[in-house]
């Protein structure tokens, strides 16, 4: 086994199986620190496009509120970047985010592997492809939003995209991070059980995906941590073992400690969240160059 994203072969093993598979387990890179899965053969041929992912009781629940507040968040944050330009999410789901995007892009486009997800935006007016090769222009601003991470090529795809983004634009990214505090601090088995996933082929660092898009040709324009869960969601894993804490004790989501807690949490590297802006780089990629 070798490191997607550095190629090292050195690993060291941090959890058995996940929460949807036994016999498959989490090792951590010694090199780059991602987290990457032991084998990913159950990713079959199809396995997206015909729903693989929402199987074994791992739907997630596209409209819940948790998926509202991301695409809301998400708008307020970048619709500076895309107002009055192209736009592309690449993984967009169900199009959640484009919808609130199309009141400020120039126009909204999707890429997205499940079929059935993709037939309702087309049919809803948002021009939705299975293959990013299947547009021929190129866009302002590419966004893949919890998509890199069930990625089991990373790099070829990362090459895709670099093509499709235009000379100026900009490629924005969102995944979870590996060094989450409920692991890495807090050590919480109850919750590494469940965040593990075979659908979450490598976890990055931010050293690691930084690596991997300087490999793939992008240059970082700014790279920062997000806290998406409250401090009560951590105090219910620790206390109850479970998740929704922040639903279920909705009076501790006080804004001034939920703010005061990620600040501690993003002065440490330990939130639960990477998001990276990044640029095209004119010279070849490091990872070309080295087997040229």
């Amino acid at each position: 086994m070798k490191c997607i994203v550095c190629g090292n072969d050195k690993f060291e093993l941090i959890h058995h199986g996940t929460r949807d598979i036994k016999n498959v387990d989490v090792y951590k890179c010694m090199c780059c620190g991602g987290n990457q899965l032991s084998s990913f053969d159950h990713i079959t041929q199809g396995f997206y496009e015909h729903s693989g992912m929402y199987q074994n009781n791992n739907i997630k629940n596209l409209s819940n509120e948790a998926a509202i507040t991301d695409d809301l968040r998400r708008i307020t944050m970048f619709a500076q970047d895309f107002m009055g330009k192209t736009l592309l999410d690449f993984g967009c789901g169900q199009g959640g985010f484009l919808r609130l995007a199309q009141n400020y892009a120039q126009k909204v486009y999707g890429v997205e592997l499940e079929e059935t997800s993709r037939n309702l935006l087309n049919k809803d007016g948002i021009k939705t492809e299975a293959d990013i090769n299947q547009f021929s222009q190129k866009f302002d601003v590419i966004t893949m939003f919890h998509v890199i991470e069930h990625l089991t090529q990373p790099y070829e795809f990362l090459k895709l995209i670099r093509e499709k983004l235009d000379d100026n634009g900009q490629l924005i990214i969102e995944t979870p991070n590996a060094n989450d505090v409920l692991i890495s601090r807090y050590n919480c088995e109850a919750f590494k059980n469940f965040t593990y996933w075979g659908c979450h082929v490598f976890l990055y660092t931010s050293y690691s995906l930084e690596l991997l898009l300087k490999q793939a040709g992008f240059k970082i324009n700014w790279s920062k941590q997000i806290q998406r869960f409250p401090i009560s969601n951590h105090l219910y894993w620790l206390s109850k073992e479970k998740p929704g804490g922040h639903n279920i004790w909705k009076d501790m989501n006080l804004e001034e400690l939920n703010h005061a807690y990620a600040r501690v949490l993003e002065k440490n590297n330990m939130c639960d969240t990477l998001l990276l802006s990044c640029l095209l780089y004119t010279s070849p990629s490091p990872r070309d160059g080295a087997t040229s």
